[in-house]
């Protein structure tokens, strides 16, 4: 059990001066929260390793900041919105095979709704969307990636690295406003969304060189954020990385 409180960032509070509108009245979110929750982290005499983590919570939150549109202008804004309660679970788990791969993946799901019942300034207003679900924020999310690691390119001890890394990512069905508004079969919700992304970076000279290729989004999904705007499509990023600095070779051991 603990007591939380979580301040407002710089850009809920003064915006960023382009997509963001400021908030300079802001109160913190103060929360009573209740976790339970356990790990598993196991080695095996071949070096491989399992790591399993899952934890359960309730958090009660008075003054929730809530990231609204302004209609008029079309940019963000932070409110603090009356009382909210999130009952969820987290899970993490991971398997690594020697010094070789490794597969792992995370999953969130929760229920984040309006615990107020009444409103208005003397509390005296039926609320008419409360035990609603907070619209604009995923209940279900998740991501799965992997990773292989080819050491030793070109020569023994040579200390390169090749390492590429996939993740799967899962965004669950939510809704873009209070879901008591509309019918059944007409509501504002967004789909569920899957994107795949592909990564390759080579480590040379025991990580004096690195070399990255990023591909997002590879097979060119429509994305949106948490209000329903689009996201870019498919893209290409790449890297390059020179330490001239000599590294110490404790630290060279450590990373890998």
């Amino acid at each position: 059990m603990e007591r939380a409180y979580r301040l407002p960032s710089d850009n809920e509070l003064f915006g960023d001066e382009n997509a963001e509108v400021g908030n300079a009245s802001l109160v913190a979110e103060n929360s009573m929260n209740y976790n339970l929750g356990f790990t598993i982290n196991k080695e095996f005499k071949n070096s491989d390793s399992f790591y399993f983590d899952v934890n359960g919570y309730l958090r009660n939150t008075d003054d929730f900041i809530k990231r609204e549109i302004l209609v008029r202008t079309g940019t963000l804004t932070s409110v603090n919105f009356g009382s909210t309660r999130n009952l969820g679970v987290d899970a993490e788990a991971r398997y690594y095979f020697r010094n070789k791969a490794m597969i792992g993946g995370t999953f969130t799901m929760m229920h984040l709704y309006d615990n107020e019942q009444y409103r208005g300034y003397e509390g005296t207003v039926l609320n008419s969307h409360y035990k609603d679900r907070m619209p604009n924020i995923p209940y279900q999310f998740g991501s799965l990636d992997a990773a292989y690691y080819i050491h030793n390119i070109g020569k023994k001890e040579s200390g390169n690295v090749l390492n590429l890394d996939y993740n799967l990512n899962y965004v669950g069905q939510f809704y873009l406003n209070w879901e008591s508004l509309g019918s059944s079969t007409n509501k504002y919700d967004l789909p569920t969304q899957l994107s795949h992304d592909f990564s390759a970076t080579y480590i040379m000279k025991g990580g004096k060189y690195n070399f990255s290729f990023e591909v997002k989004n590879i097979t060119n999904e429509e994305l949106a954020d948490n209000f329903g705007m689009l996201k870019p499509g498919r893209a290409f990023y790449g890297k390059i990385r020179v330490y001239f600095m000599q590294r110490r070779k404790h630290q060279h051991h450590n990373q890998q």
